[in-house]
């Protein structure tokens, strides 16, 4: 279970392309600070130079992005 969100987190990666101010690479962000790299929300929080409010946005966001993947289910 664990793998196959790891897989689904890579697929939501935004191509380098994408600026990094994007809503896209912050939810990427987001996810791999909570998931792969266990922070707690106020800690993912401050890596992403976001207040505890607006990381709670972008990580809704970001699990709305997951949930849409046929691939987690």
């Amino acid at each position: 279970m664990h793998q196959a969100l790891l897989d689904a987190i890579e697929q939501v990666k935004p191509p380098h392309e994408v600026s990094p101010d994007a809503t896209a690479w912050k939810t990427y962000r987001s996810l791999v600070l909570r998931y792969v790299r266990s922070l707690n929300a106020t800690v993912a929080a401050s890596e992403l130079g976001l207040s505890t409010r607006q990381a709670q946005r972008i990580h809704a966001i970001a699990l709305d992005s997951l949930s849409d993947r046929k691939s987690v289910v």
